[in-house]
């Protein structure tokens, strides 16, 4: 018979395992200067375990505008949706260079976005280039190499050809995983109207200058085969230090 307090033991133990296992995978990083463009947009389905959803590289999960049998399926395969969408909300208390309290706010989705009025294209989030296979019209997924760059912009080079898996090179630990990183570079407007530069060292950046890692995961074990886990990395990739900060996922 195992005691509770052994029960606690194994669980701590396995969890310092996968911390150790990602810790190592994190040490290996290379920092991505890339910047997001909406023309690297891919959409992905995640269907690992009995839940069932379309996705973005931009960070939107469901889509029940465009993909109203595939947004939040339960169980899979019935057409039983239960999402409209999802996105991820980064918002940041700043001034602009009049001294103006401003709060600039990030997000992608498929309605009630800012956006240019030249060209239509969001304000927001958009994916960088080099995380997918560029001719395949799929997020990376672990479970399918041909999804995969050849190279990674973010591992050395003998990570060439095997999976970037969050709890290390090659290890895919859940049933089905995917990756992709994007920020908000695309946004114009703070700079149009604000004239706030988030990186002094680069007046190019637009936006928070903030670039997210995100990563999907499903196990298909009986605890967890109703369960799409999201793991999301906001990185400040400007020079501005900000106060404040908000992170936030909307959910229709």
């Amino acid at each position: 018979m195992i005691s509770n307090k052994r029960i606690f033991y194994i669980l701590a133990l396995a969890l310092l395992v996968l911390v150790v296992q990602a810790g190592a995978g994190y040490a290996q990083r290379i920092v991505d200067k890339h910047k997001g463009d909406h023309n690297q947009t891919k959409k992905g389905v995640m269907d690992g375990n009995l839940v069932e959803t379309i996705y973005y590289n931009f960070g939107e999960v469901a889509d029940w505008l465009n993909e109203p049998s595939r947004s939040g399926v339960w169980p899979k395969g019935t057409n039983h949706t239960y999402v409209d969408g999802v996105a991820i909300i980064v918002q940041a208390e700043t001034q602009d260079p009049q001294g103006n309290l401003i709060h600039p706010l990030e997000t992608n989705y498929y309605e009630f976005t800012r956006h240019d009025k030249a060209t239509g294209v969001t304000y927001g989030w958009w994916p960088l280039p080099g995380y997918a296979n560029p001719f395949q019209s799929s997020p990376a997924q672990s479970n399918n190499p041909n999804t995969w760059p050849d190279s990674w912009p973010d591992r050395p080079s003998d990570w060439d050809g095997i999976w970037n898996g969050f709890f290390g090179k090659g290890v895919q630990n859940a049933d089905l995983e995917t990756y992709f990183v994007f920020d908000d570079n695309e946004d114009r407007e703070y700079i149009l109207k604000n004239h706030f530069y988030p990186d002094a060292e680069d007046s190019t950046r637009g936006g928070l200058g903030m670039q997210v890692r995100a990563r999907g995961f499903q196990w298909s074990q009986v605890l967890a085969e109703d369960v799409i886990f999201w793991f999301y990395e906001v990185t400040n990739m400007g020079t501005t230090d900000y106060e404040k900060t908000l992170f936030a996922q909307y959910v229709d």
